[in-house]
């Protein structure tokens, strides 16, 4: 999960549950971050510039995200758990592996998209 707090509301919630999660602003630090990465993948915006230097605005791009970090507040979040899958039992996202997990993926990954490619499923194989 991006956010550990995500980890633990779920894991206290039963399969078909749907429950409402108040988070107080020590544990939803990163939720700006987290918010910012997701609404940029929602948008095509996933190479956003970064910058490093001590120069830069400090800027999240969202005026609502540049307001929660300037002014933490307690965050709401609303979950419905609708099935649980153990490790082994779903396809990891490469954001879950670790590097040697990553790397292990490769030749499978590889046959995948070239098979995908012979069959002319270009934009299954470029996935």
């Amino acid at each position: 999960f991006k956010l550990e707090i995500w980890e633990k509301c779920l894991m206290s919630m039963r399969v078909g549950e749907v429950a409402e999660f108040i988070c107080e602003p020590k544990v939803v630090a990163q939720y700006p971050i987290v918010a910012r990465s997701l609404r940029d993948i929602k948008e095509g915006k996933q190479d956003r510039p970064r910058h490093c230097c001590g120069m830069s605005d400090n800027s999240l791009g969202y005026a609502d995200l540049d307001d929660l970090v300037r002014h933490p507040q307690p965050l709401a979040f609303i979950f419905e758990l609708l099935k649980v899958e153990r490790k082994g039992e779903y396809s990891q996202e490469a954001w879950q592996m670790t590097p040697e997990e990553k790397k292990a993926a490769l030749p499978r990954l590889q046959e995948e998209g070239n098979n995908l490619y012979k069959l002319k499923q270009y934009s299954q194989a470029a996935d």
